[in-house]
């Protein structure tokens, strides 16, 4: 009975067809080992719970351990966007399934430096906040007096946060202040915001992203404009399925004993990183990055999409990033060729992802375009030749397109945009013409 049900419990599933598959690079290490150990009792994608521990990893080592490339300081910090379908991607899954790992890395942290979303870049700040002292207004019950006073606030100490989001898509929604914020948060720059009330400031804050999306929403929501100018190529983009069925997920007492060890393990190596300032690049390493590999990972093929593109701008410095944090996890300042070639592993899984993922979207997005200027052409033909304004036209396309794609369309339509002073609202606006000559025209009335 025992041996069915061995059998039973472990059911490869059928992956989709063209998906990349990592290199066995990744594998290295610590995260090798874990994730060795973790797989064959979970459903989750090998490359969700490799991404998980770097992302989970980096946020608890801080804003200390950075590695100098010249004159340009790469922090060990890694965002990751768990991309898979609804129910068979086992996003979460993946990050539960080594959540255990990452919670023994600092219970404290895990408890209270965790979030699971993000509102506007002024609510990030505030997670990260510096102390200052404010004004606020005290108002008497009698209501004869106001007295003004300074109430303090103490700001947070702990400036490391980690931001775990099931739900992605509803962050990338929200535009605002919140995309800038994020790319100052990447880039290790102290945060600041001024509003009419005060001034927000976070000084050398450590803020790490992972986040969960089916690629569809991914790409609807790369529409706002707002959020994806250079945002979204500051993450590593892995695709994830689900690997297995597992009816029954059993754990023996030996597996157990294992699986704490390997916690205490990547514990101590956390508490050895918090220590850590300069992160070096053995000689080997340096051989090989000079050798041929900063080239690979920084050349752009203009013939790719722009989001492959955007990604690849960054893939020299993500490379850096993951090669500081496979050495950290494994209780070492000086990067070795093994690390470099880990991260590279890494982060070509993360290019294959976004090809693949590009690809995925490219016919559902070829369709979306033609019917857009299918609807458009017939509004803008039914309303000639008194044409329509920009915001009837954004309307009509059930605000599904960004103002530049908007333009686009109605470039490709052939038809003109023009300012003109409305007899109605006595304001300039933009009026939309179908460039088609009127049926009397074309007959020669």
């Amino acid at each position: 009975m025992k041996n069915k049900r061995e059998a039973v419990a472990m059911q490869a599933v059928e992956q989709p067809e063209g998906r990349p598959y990592p290199e066995k690079e990744v594998f290295h290490g610590i995260v090798g080992k874990i994730v060795k150990h973790v797989a064959p009792t979970t459903e989750a994608d090998i490359m969700g719970m490799v991404g998980s521990l770097l992302t989970g990893f980096s946020a608890v080592v801080g804003s200390g351990p950075h590695l100098m490339i010249g004159r340009e300081r790469h922090r060990v910090n890694v965002w990751t966007l768990l991309m898979g379908g609804t129910g068979n991607g086992k996003k979460g899954t993946a990050t539960t399934a080594v959540s255990d790992f990452l919670k023994a890395l600092d219970e404290g942290f895990w408890q209270d430096r965790r979030v699971t979303s993000l509102s506007t870049g002024e609510g990030l700040i505030y997670a990260v906040r510096d102390a200052s002292g404010f004004e606020a207004d005290f108002q008497l019950d009698d209501g004869m007096q106001i007295i003004m006073g300074k109430e303090p606030d103490p700001g947070v100490v702990d400036k490391r946060l980690l931001v775990i989001s099931s739900e992605f898509g509803s962050i990338m929604a929200k535009g605002g202040t919140l995309g800038n914020v994020l790319r100052d948060a990447w880039d290790g720059s102290d945060l600041a915001l001024i509003t009419k009330e005060k001034a927000k400031r976070a000084t050398a804050p450590h803020i790490s992203v992972l986040g969960h999306i089916t690629p569809e929403e991914f790409g609807d929501r790369l529409k706002n404009r707002d959020m994806a100018g250079g945002t979204y190529n500051r993450f590593l983009p892995l695709f994830v399925h689900r690997s297995q069925e597992v009816p029954w997920p059993e754990y023996s007492a030996a597996w157990e004993v294992e699986a704490q060890n390997l916690a205490a393990e990547l514990a101590d190596a956390a508490r050895a990183a918090r220590k850590v300032e300069r992160i070096e690049l053995g000689d080997a390493a340096k051989r090989t990055w000079g050798g041929g590999m900063y080239q690979e990972m920084s050349a752009v093929d203009e013939n790719d999409p722009e989001m492959l593109q955007q990604f690849t701008s960054r893939r020299a410095a993500h490379t850096l990033r993951v090669a500081a944090a496979y050495a950290l996890m494994n209780k070492r300042k000086s990067i070795t060729k093994a690390d470099l070639l880990a991260a590279r592993a890494v982060v070509m899984y993360a290019f294959d992802s976004a090809r693949y993922i590009t690809k995925k979207l490219a016919p559902a997005k070829d369709r979306s375009w033609e019917s857009a200027k299918e609807t458009l052409t017939a509004h803008l033909r039914s309303v000639a030749p008194n044409g329509m304004n920009r915001t009837t036209c954004m309307r009509v396309l059930k605000n599904n397109f960004s103002t530049d794609a908007v333009s686009d369309l109605i470039a490709q339509i052939g038809a003109v945009e023009k300012r003109e002073l409305s007899d109605v609202t006595k304001r300039v606006t933009t009026m939309v013409y179908l460039d088609e000559a009127p049926e009397n025209e074309e007959k020669g009335a």
